[in-house]
């Protein structure tokens, strides 16, 4: 992590992580998520979650003993201490997504939940998740942000300011639909499913309790998948991708 844009949005993280403290894992994403695995890989294996953070969503799915192998990977120290503080796994790893310290074709799964709009260069993270991918049975679960989101068009509305997760303004960004698709598929992902996601927990803080509520119970579940709170991406490795794989592993033997 010699790039200085690099360094520069990993002080921002150390500092945002020791700052807000953040890490409360949502029980009902987590469960939704765990159900779409299940179904789309049942000899899933070995897991790596890109962008873990605190550790929460691998120490769920390590409490189901869902997996064989579990490693998590981030740029923020401070979120790797807390994840080994939190959970029983003992592989966090402190790196970045563009540079994957794996080898090829290593993982039955890969997740980037909430974290691929943050990286410096999306297109060389999906690159790496790619080619850590076993392929054929693998799967990658990648969660993104709608950047029109029909409470986010609301709140710029109200207050002329465009969208933040959590104060995370010094490195995101956010796209539509389409535009996630087009930049996972043209690195080296094939998109099976595009599943919209609409829930909005306790952790979003610029809306009370009550609109929450409101919300969750009569606007949540007839939002137009354009305008979604965020899209879940369940893809697989390219076709291209995996001959290339394969192609270098029989050169390496």
């Amino acid at each position: 992590m010699n790039d200085s844009e690099v360094y520069r949005i990993k002080n921002e993280y150390e500092e945002w992580h020791s700052r807000t403290g953040k890490g409360a894992a949502d029980e009902s994403f987590c469960r939704w998520l765990t159900r779409l695995i299940n179904g789309q890989a049942k000899r899933a294996c070995t897991i790596l979650d890109v962008g873990c953070g605190t550790g929460e969503w691998l120490g769920f799915c390590e409490k189901r003993s869902m997996f064989e192998y579990y490693c998590g990977i981030d740029i923020s120290r401070v979120a790797l201490h807390r994840a080994k503080t939190r959970t029983q796994l003992p592989d966090f790893i402190l790196g970045d997504a563009e540079h994957l310290p794996f080898k090829e074709a290593s993982f039955d799964i890969v997740s980037c939940l909430g974290s691929l709009e943050h990286f410096r260069d999306p297109k060389k993270a999906i690159k790496e998740i790619s080619r850590v991918m076993i392929g054929g049975r693998s799967r990658s679960f990648i969660f993104l942000p709608n950047a029109y989101f029909l409470g986010h068009v609301y709140l710029v509305y109200r207050t002329g300011e465009p969208p933040d997760e959590g104060g995370q303004y010094f490195s995101e960004r956010f796209c539509t639909k389409t535009q996630w698709e087009r930049l996972l598929k043209g690195e080296g992902l094939q998109i099976l499913r595009s599943l919209k996601y609409n829930r909005i927990t306790k952790a979003s803080r610029k809306v009370s309790t009550l609109v929450r509520v409101l919300y969750n119970l009569l606007i949540a579940p007839f939002l137009p998948f354009n305008l979604s709170y965020a899209f879940l991406f369940i893809c697989s490795k390219s076709e291209d991708c995996e001959a290339i794989t394969s192609k270098t592993q029989l050169t390496k033997r």
